[in-house]
C-alpha cells in the first residue's frame, strides 16, 4: 500500500467501504479499491471479475474479515440483498394511482422507488396511468365555483383566440 505525502494514510470510507490507495489495480477508480475486492482476491489468488461480487456475511461493510466474505455471482448477490422495496401487485398500483390518486412522483416516494421503476411496474403489470387532461377533469371538478369560472373564462378566451388566428391565415 502506497501513501501520499502529509501523512496520508492510504484509505477512506467511501459509500460505507474501507477504501484502499493501489493506485496500479486495474479496478481501482481515482487510484482506491475496495478493501473487501482486495481481501477476496488475495484468499482466491486472482481478480474477482466482473459478473462476480464479494458479498458480506453479516451485513457490515466494514468487517473485512475472510471468514465474513463470501464470493457469489452479480445476480445472486442482488437477489440476496435487494430488500429495499417490493413489487406491488396490479390491484396496488391500481388503488394507488386511481382511487387515491397519487401521481407517481408520490407513488415512488411511498414505495421506496424511483418514478421510471414505478411506471415501468405499472406498464409490465398493464395498468394505465392518468394523462394530463384526466388530471386537469379532477382538478376542475375539485375547484372552487370562483376558480371554476375563471378557468371557463380562460380556456374561452384561448380558443376564440385560436379561432381569430385561423380565419386570418
Amino acid at each position: 500500500m502506497a501513501t501520499k505525502r502529509n501523512g496520508f494514510k492510504g484509505w477512506f470510507i467511501g459509500h460505507g467501504y474501507k477504501q484502499i490507495w493501489v493506485p496500479e489495480h486495474p479496478k481501482a477508480v481515482n487510484g482506491y479499491v475496495p478493501e473487501h475486492r482486495l481481501v477476496m482476491e488475495k484468499k482466491i489468488g486472482r481478480r474477482v471479475h466482473r459478473n462476480e461480487d464479494v458479498h458480506h456475511i453479516n451485513g457490515d461493510k466494514l468487517d473485512n474479515r475472510v471468514e465474513n466474505l463470501k464470493l457469489m455471482k452479480h445476480s445472486e448477490h442482488s437477489k440476496k440483498t435487494s430488500t429495499k422495496y417490493k413489487r406491488p401487485t396490479k390491484e396496488e398500483l391500481k388503488k394507488m394511482h386511481w382511487e387515491d390518486e397519487l401521481p407517481l412522483k408520490k407513488m415512488a416516494q411511498k414505495l421506496g422507488c424511483s418514478r421510471p421503476t414505478v411506471t415501468r411496474w405499472m406498464k409490465d403489470a398493464g395498468v394505465k396511468w392518468r394523462t394530463i387532461s384526466q388530471d386537469s377533469k379532477r382538478r376542475y371538478k375539485n375547484m372552487s365555483k370562483e376558480k371554476k369560472r375563471k378557468y371557463t373564462e380562460a380556456a374561452r378566451a384561448a380558443m376564440a383566440e385560436k379561432v381569430s388566428n385561423s380565419k386570418q391565415k
